[in-house]
This record gives C-alpha cells, structure tokens and sequence, in this order.
C-alpha cells in the first residue's frame, strides 16, 4: 500500500459543515447601534463616585402588518391598515443591585424610539437613526432616575433594599422569518359587507358592525448580556357588534368574536352568517329585557366565557407586577400570601405560555393567543404552579427580583411580569345543572328569589394590582336571573363593586365545563382556561337611571339585501 493511500485512510474525518449564518441586516444594525450605546458615560458624581455607565441595555424593532375591514348594515367602511415599524430601547445604569429603576418617582426605565415617526418600510438608516436618538434619551433619563433614587434613599429610611435586576443565561432564539398572511382583501370585504347586511332583519339595532381584521408581527430582539430573539405571529379575528338603546335610554350591546392563526381557523361564511343573526337576536332580547330595579347582594354564578374572566381578574391580576416601587406600598397583596391558603382547597391553577393550543371536552382545538416562545426579557417562559388545592405556590415573575424569587420564570410581559396562559381546574367538578341549584339554594339564604348567573363579561382587564382590592370588569353584557322552579330570566343593568381577594375563598362550587378565552390584559395577549364558577356572594349595584332618551322617531326602514 503506497504511503499516499494510508495517508488517506489514517487522516481525521472532514468536520461538518457549519450551519450557515442566520443573516438578518435589522439586527446586525440593532448589535452595532447597541455596542454603542454600551459606551455611553457621564463624568462621576459626588454620589455615583464614578462615571454613570450602562450596564445593562437591550432594543426591539417589531414591525406589524395589520389589515381591516368592516360593514355596518351592509355598508362598507374603508378599509384600514398598512405597515407599521415601533422600536423599543431599555438603558439601565449603576449595577444588578441598585440601578435606576423599580423607583416610582425615577420615571420609567424605556423609551420608544425617540424623536419623531418611524418608516413602515426596514430602512436600515433610519433604524439605526431611531435606535440612537433612543438610546441616548434613555441613557440621559436613566441617570437622573438614579440621582432621584440616591437622594430618595438619603432622605429615607427603607427596611429592604431588593436588587432591581438578575443575571441570567442569555439565550439565542431565532425563529425562521415569516411573511404577513396572503390575504383576499376584496373577497373579506365581500364577506362582512354580505354577513352585515343580515342585521337589516333587526328591527331595533341602531348599528350592527361586522369586521374583520388580521394583524401579522415579527418582533427582534437584541441585548447587551448576549440574549437575543426574533419570532413572528399572526391573529386573526373576526367580530360581530350590534348596538341600541332599551326604551328606558339605557344603551345595550351585544356581540361576537372568534380568533384564529389562519382563515382555515375561522368560521365560513354561513357559519359566520348565523353568528350575525344569532347576535342581532340576543340584541333583541336584551333590549326587551326589564332592567335591574335595586342592588343585589347574593351568590353569583360565573359561566361560559365568564368565567375564565373572572379568574383572570381574581387571581392572574393580583398575582401580576409582583414587585413594587421604592416609595411605593401597597398592603395586602395576594403575593404576600406564598405557602398560605388563597382560595378553596378544590382549585388549582397554572399558567402555560408554552401551549399553542387548548383541546375542549368535545375535541374543539382553541388557538391559545397566550402562547409565546420567549418572554419580553428574552428568557424562554416556564409552566408556573400558581395554586395547588387552594395554596399560593408562586407568582409570575421577569428579571426583576421580588422578597420571594430572585430569578425569572420567563413571564415577562411588556415592561413587568404578568399572564401567559391561564387553566383553572378544579378536584371536585359538578354539572352546571348542579351549580344552578346551589345558586338558588345560596340566594334564599340571602333573602333572595333568585341568584344571578352571568354568562359574558366585558373584557377591559387592564386595572393593576391594588393591594387586597379585586375589581371584576364592570356592566356584565349577559346576566340571568336564576329561580327555584328553573325559570332564567334576561336581566340588564347590573354593575359590579369592587370586592377583595377573598372573593376566592368564597367559591363554593365549579363545574366539568371548562371553557377557553383569548382576550387581552395589561396590553397584552393572554388566554384562559376555566370550567364555571359559583361564588357564595357578590354584590351589584343596579345600573343608574338617567340615560338620554331614545331617538323621537322611528328608525328608517332598510331594505333586507
């Protein structure tokens, strides 16, 4: 055997190629612009004792592609949407354990991008532009934040003093690009200007709106620890409103709406035909409806969608923004309360962003919009035990450290920590019909003929934790008056009062009916899971009295198309 051919044989194996380099200009750009910020100093202070510094600075640029269209009995409303670029930029100087934020008299610790308005179009220049002037008025707010924060620490005497950020390891998660839906603008405006028409049928709507409408978002994400992400999604969502005003002036509303990732997710044009009239219907009733005539104090049944709002506002609300400001208290929190009793021992609670969707009892797959591959801070999220059998176990957190947990568990959501995805069970399900008695049962008790069943609560959940208060989303949109011989009742007009985070302990039973929800809270996408929920009592104040009076004629005649 020749030399040359044992040379060959003996010699190491070829290593592998390497992956290619994900090439991404926009986030070259965003690297390049934040290395600089990186540098940024001012001279040292009496106080600092050194030149202020960032030591921690990150930047998004998301860009969205939104499209619109809607139709009011039939006629169409120009259609809206377009291209849209936001950049983002977090500057944090002095160090993990006393920087410029988590001080409520410091200002808050991001800008958005700066002066001026962005281009919808990538234009790497006027990126680069925008993430510089951003950067800079950060970094000059940021250290007067940390002034403020010194002297306020001079002037005060603070018990605790909590590190404002943690170290984590930084994780890299690109997912692949994604462009915006292909979407039919023409035949969707055909489709709601059709559906809508079918609200002519109605004889009291004074508007009846169908719309829908697809947003596509890719968000970048870069910082200077070495983390980075970018990922794109897309909602979808088509939505039904119809609207008018009772004879005693009260305005009255009813409505719709379903989401999905794609149009094969949404319903089809006869499916999305029967949900018009089938909510133009409910408006009728609703309008025909006696309205509250005194306040109401008893138990209250929460169903259907209603009930994953209602743990959304019990139990993710207060368990969000765990970490309070330097000058700021709130007593009583429900994050006060690890290891102890908050609700009954039947309920347990977790929160999943990691689920993309949700399987219903009868084999419905529900989209989860809760869902996200890497938090705001870059850490990819965790599935979170928030109760077990009635316990506080833990809370949502970021990088922000809290007196309990110092580390993230990838919940992150805008600027504080709050819900992915929310599922409420329960160890000791019951049939509806079983919960409707007990409804009744309880209200007797009260002095009641009936207890109130409410299947749909508006969902504006964007009230922050405020200590041991709990406020549910007020003006329920479908309330029943429930009596002992079976006989529900449509009722409007009832508001709810605040209440506490007892309201928790004060559940007395939950159904086998869990039911999924997309909405939003705190500004951002959440989902929610929740079977039906009885509460022993709740009170409700009746709807005031002083409404403008119905238009004096009659409503024109349209014709039905």
């Amino acid at each position: 055997m020749s030399a040359l051919v044992l040379m060959l044989l003996t010699a190491a194996p070829l290593p592998a190629p390497k992956a290619p380099r994900d090439v991404d200009p926009v986030m070259d750009v965003m690297a390049a612009e934040l290395k600089r910020a990186m540098t940024l100093s001012m001279p040292a202070t009496a106080e600092s004792k050194q030149p202020e510094k960032p030591y921690y600075a990150r930047c998004y640029v998301t860009v969205e592609d939104e499209f619109g269209v809607s139709a009011n009995f039939g006629a169409l409303y120009p259609p809206g949407g377009g291209r849209s670029l936001s950049i983002e930029t977090t500057v944090r100087v002095g160090s993990e354990k006393f920087d410029n934020t988590n001080f409520s008299g410091g200002g808050y610790g991001y800008s958005f991008g700066g002066r001026g308005r962005f281009p919808a179009e990538e234009d790497l220049d006027a990126i680069r532009r925008s993430l510089w002037l951003s950067f800079d008025g950060n970094y000059k707010a940021a250290v007067e934040a940390i002034a403020r924060k010194r002297a306020f620490l001079q002037a005060n005497q603070v018990k605790d003093v909590i590190a404002d950020w943690s170290t984590v390891t930084p994780e890299v998660v690109l997912l692949p690009r994604e462009e915006p839906p292909a979407l039919d603008a023409d035949a969707w405006a055909a489709r709601v200007k059709k559906a809508s028409a079918a609200c002519r049928a109605s004889k009291s709507a004074h508007s009846c709106t169908v719309g829908f409408r697809s947003r596509h978002m890719c968000q970048r994400f870069v910082a200077s620890d070495g983390a980075k992400h970018r990922f794109c999604e897309t909602k979808l969502e088509l939505k039904v409103s119809a609207s008018g005003q009772a004879a005693d002036g009260m305005p009255v509303g009813a409505e719709w709406k379903v989401q999905g990732r794609s149009e094969a997710e949404l319903p089809d044009e006869a499916a999305l035909l029967a949900a018009v009239k089938d909510t133009a219907a409910m408006l009728e009733k609703k309008l025909a409806a006696p309205a509250a005539d005194q306040d109401y104090v008893g138990p209250v049944l929460f169903t259907e969608s209603a009930a994953p709002i209602f743990f959304l506002a019990t139990l993710a609300s207060p368990l969000s923004f765990p970490r309070e400001n330097l000058g700021q208290r709130q007593q009583g929190r429900l994050t006060e309360r690890l290891g102890k009793h908050v609700s009954v021992s039947a309920l347990s609670a977790i929160d999943d962003p990691t689920q993309r969707a949700w399987t219903s009892p009868t084999g419905a797959v529900v989209p989860l919009f809760g869902h996200y591959p890497v938090d705001d801070d870059g850490v990819t999220p965790k599935p979170v035990t928030l109760v077990k059998e009635g316990v506080l176990q833990s809370f949502f957190m970021s990088r922000i450290p809290t007196k309990a947990f110092a580390t993230s568990n990838g919940h992150a959501r805008g600027s504080q920590a709050s819900t992915g995805s929310l599922f409420v069970s329960t160890s000791q399900p019951q049939p509806l019909a079983a919960l409707k008695k007990r409804l009744v049962e309880l209200a007797k008790e009260e002095d009641s003929d009936f207890g109130l069943m409410v299947s749909v609560l508006p969902q504006n959940l964007n009230d922050r934790p405020n200590g041991s208060t709990v406020t549910l989303p007020n003006l329920p949109l479908l309330v029943h008056r429930v009596y002992a011989d079976g006989r529900e009742e449509l009722v409007r007009g009832y508001g709810f009062k605040p209440t506490s985070q007892r309201v928790l302990k004060d559940i007395v039973g939950m159904g086998d009916d869990p039911r999924a929800i997309n909405t939003e809270q705190f500004g951002q996408n959440v989902s929610a899971v929740a079977p039906s929920v009885l509460v022993k009592l709740l009170e409700l104040n009746r709807a005031r009295d002083d409404y403008g009076k119905p238009p004096a004629l009659p409503r024109p005649a349209l014709s039905v198309k």
